[in-house]
């Protein structure tokens, strides 16, 4: 059982939480921030606290089951808590983690807010609600180190409920007098106002927020800053992006995505006359969506209020750039991030040479095949450029192939919003990072067991899983490498910590790595540096992205 606080909030008034970290901290959960007026509807601010009790977790959006990640096979098994609840109206809520002498000493100064907005392709997650990204323990460190913030963790409709468009979709926004779509990325910026509004009566610091979040996490955070009409009211002023900018899967027309509606309907309704589309999609059940054999992962749309046009590489750069509000941002990826996306290369269907070719025009536009030729060679592939090719001929250039597809979606972006090549940044700080620590989790049913996989920061980031990394038997049998794994968790937490604080993490000429064979803290070098060090491919990320 654990044990309860209540607290009297200035504006919201009465709540209970629990205590953490022999009461160091405490954590007020499934906090509704916004109501739902109906599917495809755009959410509301909520300005009361429709309950007091917040001991609970809550609802996550409906969502198809990923083991994998949500379920935490990628950790070692089921993580905390083990039951999970969906609701379609009911899921926009946050979790709220904060220093308790926050809460029980008065007119203590505010504290700068972390606000974080989880991964899953669009398509799955839910924050803390998943165990690993419980951020209790990251809180606690922040006051070990002197530098307490407050923690938000929201959550956002998600896969048919946050991220389709079609035709009748834009019909009925209009007759709602909404713009269309993009409902999970309106979700995110209701719960940016929530926290604005309300963090301060938690001691946070409304004007001092940092937002993180990890791939399609950072995705949304990077799609808020590229988007239009957020000037009057800011959502954050730093930003972190984990593996993921805007352009990874950035706003696509209404028309290519009726296509993805009207296959949604198929799949789950069978054919379906025209005139009946938007009303079966209005009326199924939600439990009818929660099908693995929906799509893997969803985009916003162009509704011509957040986005006016799709979002090239380029123009994400430059949108991040003119950004008015944004003061600075750090971007990075893990040393192997195309692994977990090995599926997606068809290795088992000889198709991996077209699936290359469609991710690099869907990532970089038709004007990428001018440099296949010179990318082939780059990455050792050589079968990539052949006419006609469609299976690679060894397991060398599949493996090859691998780290090219981790670098169309994640390394050569990373690299180029911080980098930019001839754009002019308007004074704006942006630092570039590089995690290639392994996953030291001994996970036999799973792929990601010693493998600097995407979505291995997040082990470390959280702190959550530092007792389980150190009761490996590769790790606690070796003091050596038991004090690298804590260091790595500590080292990456307290760079989050100080950004939010406003701390430069280093030269923004240089990068900042942590190495899987170092002593699991912060290694600055320059670009020439970490490609001598560390094989960095820079050269062909730059061909990437021209």
């Amino acid at each position: 059982m654990e044990q309860t606080i209540d607290y009297n909030h200035p504006v919201l008034g009465p709540m209970t939480g629990v205590l953490k970290c022999g009461g160091r901290v405490t954590q007020f959960r499934a906090i509704k921030f916004a109501t739902i007026p109906g599917r495809f509807r755009q959410s509301v601010l909520l300005p009361t606290l429709p309950k007091r009790d917040f001991t609970t977790w809550g609802p996550v959006c409906p969502q198809a089951w990923t083991p994998n990640f949500v379920g935490g096979l990628a950790m070692g098994g089921q993580l905390q808590p083990e039951q999970r609840t969906y609701d379609e109206f009911e899921c926009l809520n946050l979790t709220l983690t904060v220093p308790t002498y926050l809460l029980t000493q008065p007119n203590q100064d505010p504290v700068p807010v972390v606000a974080w907005v989880h991964g899953g392709a669009f398509r799955n997650g839910g924050g803390a609600n998943y165990g690993l990204e419980d951020p209790y323990d990251f809180v606690d460190w922040s006051i070990t180190i002197g530098k307490p913030v407050v923690f938000v963790g929201l959550q956002y409709r998600l896969n048919v409920f946050g991220f389709i468009s079609s035709l009748e979709l834009a019909e009925f926004a209009s007759l709602n007098n909404e713009p269309i779509g993009n409902w999970g990325l309106r979700d995110l910026i209701v719960g940016y106002s929530w926290i604005k509004k309300f963090v301060r009566g938690f001691g946070g610091d409304e004007r001092e927020v940092m937002t993180c979040g990890e791939s399609a996490g950072a995705i949304a955070i990077s799609l808020l800053v590229a988007a239009d009409g957020l000037d009057s009211d800011p959502p954050f002023k730093r930003a972190i992006y984990q593996s993921g900018i805007a352009s990874l899967l950035g706003p696509a027309l209404v028309q290519t995505e009726q296509r993805v509606f009207d296959g949604i309907i198929k799949t789950i309704s069978g054919d379906v006359p025209p005139e009946k589309r938007l009303e079966t999609m209005l009326t199924l059940p939600w439990q009818a969506f929660m099908w693995d054999a929906l799509p893997s992962s969803y985009r916003p749309v162009v509704d011509h209020d957040l986005f006016k046009e799709p979002l090239s590489v380029g123009m994400t750069c430059e949108r991040t750039y003119n950004c008015a509000w944004l003061e600075s941002f750090m971007a990075g990826d893990c040393g192997e991030e195309g692994h977990s996306f090995r599926g997606a290369l068809g290795l088992d269907t000889g198709k991996v040479i077209d699936n290359l070719k469609n991710r690099l025009q869907l990532t970089f536009g038709p004007q990428i095949f001018n440099r296949l030729t010179e990318i082939a060679t780059e990455f050792g592939c050589p079968s990539l450029s052949i006419p006609g090719a469609t299976t690679l001929v060894s397991k060398q250039e599949i493996e090859n192939a691998v780290h090219l597809l981790g670098a169309i979606m994640f390394h050569a972006l990373q690299y180029a919003i911080v980098r930019v090549p001839g754009c002019d940044k308007r004074g704006k700080k942006a630092y570039l990072y590089h995690l290639d620590k392994k996953n030291p989790i001994f996970t036999p049913q799973t792929h990601y067991s010693g493998v600097s996989h995407h979505f291995v920061d997040n082990i470390y980031l959280f702190q959550s899983m530092v007792k389980k990394i150190a009761d490996q038997p590769t790790v606690r049998n070796d003091p050596a490498k038991l004090l690298r794994e804590c260091n790595t968790a500590r080292s990456m937490a307290t760079k989050w910590i100080d950004f939010a604080y406003g701390i430069e993490p280093w030269d923004e000429n240089l990068v900042g790595v942590i190495t899987e064979f170092g002593e699991g803290t912060w290694e600055v070098y320059s670009d020439e540096e970490d490609v001598r060090r560390n094989g960095r491919k820079i050269k062909a990320w730059l061909t990437l992205v021209g």
